[in-house]
C-alpha cells in the first residue's frame, strides 16, 4: 500500500513541477518577477522529484544486490555438496534431491 502511495506521490510531485514551469512560460511576457519565482519553485519540484526517484533507485539497487548474493551462496554450497556426494542424497533448502538413476555416472 505504501509503495503505491509513494509512487502517486512521484506522478503527482511531477505533474505539479511541470504544470507550473507551464504556468511560468506565459506569466514571463506579463511580469518577469512572477515567471521568475514560479520558475525556481517548479525546478525545486524537480529537485525533490530526482532526489527522491535516485533514493529509490539505490535501495532497488542493493535489494537485489542482496538476492543475487542469497543466491549464490546457495547455489555455491549446492555444487559444494554436489562434488563431495557425486549427486546422491543432496540436500538443498532443507529438501533432500536425489537424481534419477539415468544421470548417475557409471
Amino acid at each position: 500500500m505504501l509503495e503505491k502511495v509513494a509512487k502517486y506521490s512521484r506522478i503527482f510531485s511531477g505533474a505539479v513541477a511541470i504544470t507550473i514551469l507551464l504556468i511560468a512560460v506565459p506569466v514571463f511576457f506579463i511580469h518577469e518577477a512572477v515567471a521568475i519565482k514560479l520558475m525556481a519553485s517548479a525546478c525545486n519540484f524537480f529537485a525533490i522529484f530526482v532526489f527522491f526517484e535516485v533514493l529509490n533507485l539505490k535501495s532497488w539497487v542493493q535489494q537485489n544486490i542482496a538476492t543475487l548474493i542469497k543466491s549464490a551462496e546457495i547455489a555455491s554450497k549446492a555444487a559444494y555438496s554436489l562434488k563431495q556426494h557425486k549427486g546422491l542424497n543432496l540436500v538443498v533448502n532443507g529438501n533432500t534431491v536425489t537424481p534419477d538413476s539415468s544421470e548417475r555416472e557409471v
